[in-house]
Parts: C-alpha cells; structure tokens; sequence
C-alpha cells in the first residue's frame, strides 16, 4: 500500500539521517538510546495519542538517550520527559493565548519557553508537521513541515557542534 511505501521511505532517510551522524562519530550507535515498541505503545496511550510512524521510528533509535543529536543545545526530547511535556506545553500554551490543537503531541522543549508539537489525529500517519508555540511571539508558526525535516535540522546542528569542538570542550553536551 501507500502508505507502507511511504513508512519505508521515512523509515530509510531517518536511518540514514543516524548513519550519517554514527559514521562520523558524533552519535555513537549504543544499545539502550532507542525506546521499545512497548513502550512506545505506552507512551501513546497515556498520552491518549497515534503518533506517526516516522516519529515512532525515530524514537526506536534515539528516544531514550540524551544523544549528541539533541545535546548541542538545551532541548528536552527524551522518552522520560514526554509525559510531563504534555501537561507543561498545554500550560505554556494558555498562558501565551496560543489556541492548543485537540489532538496536539508536544515532542520537544527548548528550556520551558519553546514548545514543538505536532497534531495527532489520524492514527495512520505516517508523517506530520511541526509546529512550534514561543514566549516572544504573538501565535505558533509551523517550524518543520516534514519530521524528516525536524531530524535533518537536529543532524545538521550536531554535526555544526562537532566540527565546531563543542563536543571536546563539553563532552556531555548541554542539559535541557
């Protein structure tokens, strides 16, 4: 069908998006940085949201660990904070006036004054924009139109952090 064609071809360019950056070093490929189906499933129930298949595969790789893909900058990303970014986003969104999508999935956090959230609606997605609702800005505006895009954005910041020395000089990186 069309819409597995189009999993596998997501599915494919995030991994290819990740070879890129553990040929080089940047993200180590360790067992333990990527989230189970089962928890992936839990995730979605409790958080009453279908997440598209190409964000679910990305978490399969690198949904656990704080990685070099996210530690260049002060994001949060990890399975561990998803739960509390629900309720954390949704209250940052009325507190700026933001009007909140009913079906919004908050998946990352830039140090509690930016929120990125896509809208989960149709539980055979396999693909989704990115919205991103910020304390300096009078509405949210649309960040990546693809997640294939929100992945090569973080890639190409990581790899600008390595080259860069950062890595050397933090070899931790930052903490969201």
């Amino acid at each position: 069908s069309d819409s597995k064609t189009l999993y596998a071809a997501f599915a494919e360019r995030i991994d290819a998006i990740l070879a890129e950056l553990r040929d080089a070093g940047v993200v180590p490929d360790e067992p333990g940085n990527g989230c189970s189906p089962e928890e992936i499933a839990t995730l979605e129930r409790d958080t009453k949201r279908s997440l598209p298949y190409a964000y679910k595969h990305l978490l399969t790789h690198v949904g656990k660990a704080r990685t070099r893909l996210i530690s260049h900058d002060h994001i949060a990303f990890e399975l561990h904070r998803l739960r509390a970014m629900q309720n954390k986003g949704a209250a940052f969104m009325a507190r700026g006036g933001f009007e909140k999508p009913p079906n919004a999935f908050f998946l990352l956090s830039a140090l509690g004054d930016a929120y990125h959230y896509m809208s989960c609606d149709d539980p055979d997605a396999v693909d989704a924009a990115i919205w991103v609702a910020r304390e300096d800005l009078d509405a949210p505006f649309l960040a990546y139109p693809s997640i294939l895009d929100l992945v090569q954005s973080l890639s190409d910041d990581a790899f600008r952090a390595w080259n860069s020395g950062y890595f050397k000089a933090h070899p931790q990186g930052t903490q969201a």
